[in-house]
């Protein structure tokens, strides 16, 4: 019966997280006015979100504004046909590869929690907890960026699960905890890029860590608590620059190696070290 539940809750919080990415995604330009003020008073060159003009307007996004259209021909359908995936009535195309994905690892996923308990939570927060972390993976591996309305909705969710399992205290240490961490390593790569432009590569514009990540480790710290934050960051730190460094080594043998051609999401490790440190 649990088994069956997972597959059902999986399929159905597939069906909703390819939704809400769509949607905000759609709504760029509402997300783009919140954020705004943050980007007035000089929170940073990505913005409190990692959004820029140039990346919300691009043409890999939707058509500002309307939801659910097409992807392929841009007409407005209807939002329960949407929803379950159904072809576009006007011109027959499928839903995007992602909803497969998402029907098929979100099932797979609340299997393995269901099957392998996380000492200590809720099965029912788990799921959301996932699903959010699902959200947040997706969007910062197809777009680059974290749009300010997931970080809010992280953030209150954070503050949720974190007091209701971690007491206030631990959770507020741990989110002060994650946002400082992260926000020094992105001063530190900032203030490394302007040195390399001026010295040697003016063309450089490489930035390891957006202001995006910085949020997330701030949401993944309230999550996690004090002092697990500070495994999870380190997993997911651990695996960045594994991953990272093995990529540029494989890139320079290769002699395929340029300035920005090694730009990568890094919410997916911050999101796999702060798994692991749940499970192990």
């Amino acid at each position: 019966m649990n088994i069956l539940i997972a597959i059902v809750s999986g399929i159905f919080l597939a069906f909703l997280t390819n939704s809400v990415l769509d949607y905000l995604i759609a709504s760029r330009g509402l997300a783009y006015r919140m954020v705004r003020p943050f980007k007035i008073m000089g929170v940073g060159e990505n913005s409190i979100s990692e959004i820029s003009a140039s990346e919300l307007n691009s043409e890999k996004i939707y058509i500002k504004n309307e939801f659910p259209t097409c992807h392929t021909c841009h007409i407005k359908i209807k939002l329960l046909p949407y929803f379950f995936g159904c072809k576009c009535p006007a011109c027959g195309a499928s839903p995007r590869k992602r909803l497969w994905i998402l029907l098929l690892w979100m099932p797979l996923l609340f299997i393995y929690v269901t099957l392998f308990p996380i000492f200590g939570f809720r099965i029912a927060d788990i799921f959301l907890l996932l699903t959010f972390y699902t959200m947040v993976f997706v969007m910062d591996v197809e777009h680059r960026v974290i749009l300010l309305p997931l970080t809010l909705s992280g953030v209150l969710f954070g503050l949720y699960f974190g007091i209701h399992y971690h007491g206030v205290l631990y959770t507020l240490y741990g989110g002060l905890a994650g946002g400082v961490i992260m926000l020094l390593f992105y001063w530190l790569g900032v203030l490394y890029i302007r040195q390399v432009r001026k010295t040697s590569n003016p063309a450089m514009n490489e930035v390891a860590l957006g202001f995006g990540d910085v949020t997330l480790s701030l949401i993944l710290g309230l999550i996690l608590g004090w002092p697990g934050v500070l495994g999870g960051l380190f997993f997911g730190i651990l695996l960045g620059g594994v991953i990272s460094g093995g990529m540029l080594i494989v890139k320079i043998a290769l002699k395929k190696y340029a300035p920005n051609d090694l730009i990568l999401p890094y919410a997916p490790f911050l999101i796999i070290g702060a798994f692991l440190i749940m499970i192990l």
